[in-house]
């Protein structure tokens, strides 16, 4: 599993010593503080990935951990995970990279379970309660449409999930309402569609026998 580059988050070269650890992380702590950056979510996010970065390196067990961690994950080839706070952005990125996936995925052959997942994943409770709380509508209308057009491989039943967490997100954004109803709808009729297709075909090509049979009898 790919591990964060903490040494990066703290603007430091690997062989940075304990007391450049305490000396950059008090200057960005000073940048990004809540107390200097009251209501500016975003400052509060990436403190806490400062925070994270400064107490793993400050802690004798937590840095020995973590550097032996680092470095297998090196020795192996493995990538940092991409340093990015959980923020209204990080979010945004996560739906646009899940949107590029599903569009290279095979649909006759990918498991639609293992999709609902990855999005319910993008959708997850702890994510929404942030953006709820930072309460840009433009981003998260922008995710929204990413969600609903990540959905097309799905069949209906698991579509019912996500439009759940959908919803949520739409609670105070009546566009955003309207889209997720508007496509839930679109969704449904199709689905009814196509269950019952089969069927009338069925009936129409009986139909359609029976009047040609009424007809050569005729003549």
């Amino acid at each position: 599993m790919a591990i964060k580059d903490y040494y990066k988050i703290l603007e430091l070269s690997p062989s940075a010593t304990i007391t450049e650890v305490k000396k950059n992380f008090r200057r960005l702590a000073l940048r990004y503080h809540p107390d200097t950056n009251q209501g500016n979510r975003y400052a509060e996010a990436w403190y806490r990935e400062i925070q994270e970065a400064y107490e793993t390196l400050t802690d004798t067990n937590l840095r020995e951990a973590y550097l032996q961690e680092r470095w297998l994950m090196k020795s192996q080839g493995r990538s940092f995970v991409t340093t990015m706070a959980i923020t209204p952005t990080f979010v945004l990125h996560q739906a646009n990279e899940l949107l590029k996936e599903v569009k290279n995925m095979d649909h006759f052959r990918m498991s639609q379970v293992a999709l609902q997942r990855q999005i319910l994943m993008v959708l997850e409770d702890e994510k929404l309660d942030l953006l709820s709380s930072f309460n840009d509508k433009d981003i998260n209308r922008e995710i929204g449409g990413l969600i609903l057009s990540c959905m097309f491989p799905l069949e209906h039943v698991l579509t019912k999930p996500i439009i759940q967490q959908l919803n949520k997100l739409a609670t105070y954004d009546p566009v955003l309402q309207h889209q997720v109803k508007s496509y839930y709808k679109k969704s449904s009729r199709q689905y009814r569609w196509n269950k019952y297709q089969d069927l009338l075909i069925f009936l129409m090509t009986i139909l359609l026998c029976g009047a040609i049979y009424f007809l050569s009898r005729k003549n």
